[in-house]
């Protein structure tokens, strides 16, 4: 037993489980025993989900691990899967853990990724002020199958029950197991995990997908006898480099000869890597794949993809195939085997099938199969160790080239595969689940039968408060968030869009006021960040300095008018000469205390017509702001772009610009 270290590679998942060990506990001979006993009741609860999973890179495995003095921590069942591209089996093995602290009383685990605390990432929109990555160390966990998270002290007397600082592990979980501290984790937070992991175990089956894939018969048989090998053979390609193509000139295990049909058996990962990679075989190799317009041009296309994945598998074992890993890999006739075939008994994995018929024959293979890779460490040999069973199959595995050949006449057809293409909706919507934000105004409006857009309860004046608080209050050092009237919380719903009532919050929003006297700010430089304010005097005229500041300001738009840039601003409309005459009687008192101050429409005082007129007219804030979001949305063309992520944030969804003359 040796204490293994953390593992620092990228898309590694690293997972500690705690059992429950007794304290008297002390002889490290016994602890090993326990801790085995422990991992194959484990397993053997758990093979049902694990025996035809098939792992994007690493499988699921357990190693025990003595206490290690130097970390603090007790002695522990310890695993390290790596990940790679599927987030699925990150996710997985959350759920398996949950499955397990569920029924084995006693039984905390700890897990973390390259990225830390991932459950909290996932729950980031529902944790307290004070859970951070840096207060987060040894305080959650998984127990009784949820999440459990230790709190820190809020007054002086909890400092009794509490550690301030970062508790030992043995001090977490004696917290996380005793009676005095609650520590299980808030409801939304634990309710952002389960949805997470609650379309487990049925996703499993609803991730694999089948296709036809025309290749040698003897890679049928491999994949027939092992379908999990299909990943490392796919990864292998994926990942290949001009060393792993020299193999490839000369095919020596899998030729093209004696080609089958074969449906074989993809996750949804897995599948897409290896149709999305272009790719074209040495002419050396004997291999050729027939033009695009041929029906079996994706089957051979696929078939001679896999076999170049296996062949580079085979060619990474320097001795042929003739190592001693066979004895590595067959160790189902030990005591730990027995009381792991046990488990498996009492936990009904083989249905009650009478021992020796074909469905038993069939899962006892499985069990096999599975426990081998799970005890002997396999994946620790990397590639070369899956390259000795590769070869190890095609030695012992007789094949029957006119069974396969008969077999073709049946094949179900392949599976669409038009969840390859994705479309800006559905992107949207897996955006939002992912974070746990959907638009909550649809939802509703599905119910009702009506449209999103026709929601007529959008409180504008809460969207203004909302966005002035984000705008003046919310943001810090730390980064910003979005107000709770945007969705922050479980009361929060998404903002339907409706250009009038959009224009008309925009424009209250933007409108040159004074906060009033019952504005609850509490900045110290609330009054530096109002927007241009000008005090009136007692004959509501500006006083002092705020005149000279509107004679600059009125320079200022003159100059602007003529260039480029002021041209292009939408403008308020004409005035015709009724509205002249109107305006012109509302406006003497102004225009007169604007004369006295030497403030003038034009050059000498003189009055402003033709172009002049039309440079003095005011600009449309409100009109100018929506269309430059509404050609920055265009721009982006449907695709992610700051015009769509500002709108989204605060709720706004935009239909998408199908027009473009408009």
């Amino acid at each position: 037993m040796v204490s293994l270290p953390h593992v620092h590679r990228d898309d590694v998942l690293e997972y500690r489980l705690f059992p429950a060990l007794q304290e008297d506990l002390k002889d490290e001979t016994a602890i090993v025993q326990t801790l085995e006993e422990c991992m194959d009741i484990y397993l053997a609860h758990l093979s049902p989900f694990l025996v035809d999973y098939i792992w994007q890179s690493q499988p699921f495995s357990l190693h025990a691990v003595g206490p290690d003095t130097s970390n603090n921590l007790p002695s522990h069942l310890f695993g390290a899967t790596h990940f790679g591209d599927n987030i699925e089996d990150e996710w997985f093995i959350v759920y398996l853990l949950h499955q397990l602290t569920a029924v084995f009383p006693g039984l905390v685990c700890s897990i973390q990724d390259n990225d830390g605390n991932f459950l909290l990432i996932e729950a980031a929109y529902h944790l307290p002020r004070w859970l951070n990555p840096d207060t987060s160390s040894n305080r959650v966990f998984i127990y009784n199958g949820d999440l459990h998270v230790i709190p820190t002290p809020t007054n002086p007397s909890e400092l009794v029950t509490l550690p301030a600082g970062v508790p030992s592990i043995q001090q977490a979980l004696n917290l996380v197991r005793g009676q005095d501290v609650v520590t299980l984790a808030d409801k939304p937070i634990r309710d952002d995990i389960h949805r997470r992991i609650n379309h487990f175990p049925g996703k499993i089956k609803d991730d694999w997908h089948y296709t036809h894939c025309y290749l040698p018969v003897k890679l049928g048989v491999v994949l027939r006898h092992k379908p999990t090998l299909i990943a490392p053979a796919v990864q292998t390609f994926y990942q290949r480099d001009p060393i792993d193509l020299k193999a490839c000139r000369v095919m020596k295990h899998f030729l093209p000869e004696d080609m089958v049909m074969v449906q074989v058996k993809f996750t949804r990962c897995l599948y897409a890597q290896l149709s999305q990679q272009k790719f074209h075989p040495d002419q050396r190799s004997g291999w050729k794949v027939p033009a695009q317009s041929n029906p079996r041009h994706k089957a051979c296309d696929l078939g001679m993809k896999l076999a170049h994945g296996f062949e580079i598998l085979c060619s990474r074992c320097a001795d042929g195939g003739s190592s001693n890993s066979e004895s590595s890999i067959e160790g189902t006739s030990g005591v730990r085997w027995q009381r792991y075939l046990q488990s498996l008994k009492d936990k009904g994995y083989f249905r009650d099938e009478l021992e020796g018929s074909k469905l038993y024959t069939k899962l006892l293979d499985s069990a096999k199969k599975f426990y081998q890779e799970t005890t002997s460490n396999i994946s620790s040999e990397g590639t070369s160790g899956i390259g000795h069973q590769v070869l190890q199959i095609l030695q012992s595995v007789p094949c029957d080239i006119a069974a396969w050949k008969a077999a073709e006449r049946d094949l179900p057809p392949s599976q669409d595969d038009s969840w390859l293409n994705l479309t800006p909706e559905q992107l949207d919507k897996m955006l939002e689940k992912a974070a746990g934000n959907p638009s909550k105004s649809k939802d509703k409006a599905s119910t009702s039968g009506g449209s999103a857009n026709d929601d007529p309860s959008m409180d504008l004046d809460a969207v203004t408060k909302g966005i002035k608080t984000f705008v003046d209050k919310v943001s810090s050092y730390e980064g910003a968030e979005f107000p709770k009237e945007f969705g922050g919380d479980d009361d929060g719903g998404a903002i339907n869009f409706d250009v009038g009532s959009f224009e008309e919050a925009l424009e209250n929003i933007l409108s040159y006021r004074r906060a009033g006297p019952d504005d609850d700010s509490d900045d110290s430089d609330s009054d530096d960040d109002d927007d241009f304010d000008f005090e009136d005097g007692d004959d509501g005229e500006p006083v002092g300095e705020d005149v000279q500041m509107l004679s600059l300001m009125e320079q200022m738009d003159r100059e602007l008018a003529g260039t480029e840039i002021g041209k292009s601003f939408e403008k308020e409309p004409a005035e015709t000469d009724a509205t002249k005459s109107l305006s012109l009687s509302q406006s003497q008192p102004r225009k007169a205390s604007s004369e006295a101050a030497g403030v003038s429409r034009g050059p000498a005082g003189a009055a402003a017509t033709g172009d002049e007129e039309d440079e003095e007219r005011p600009v449309e804030v409100d009109v100018n702001l929506l269309k430059n979001i509404m050609e920055s949305y265009s721009s982006q063309q449907g695709l992610a772009g700051p015009a769509s992520n500002i709108l989204h944030s605060l709720g706004v969804h935009l239909p998408q610009d199908e027009d473009k003359d408009t």
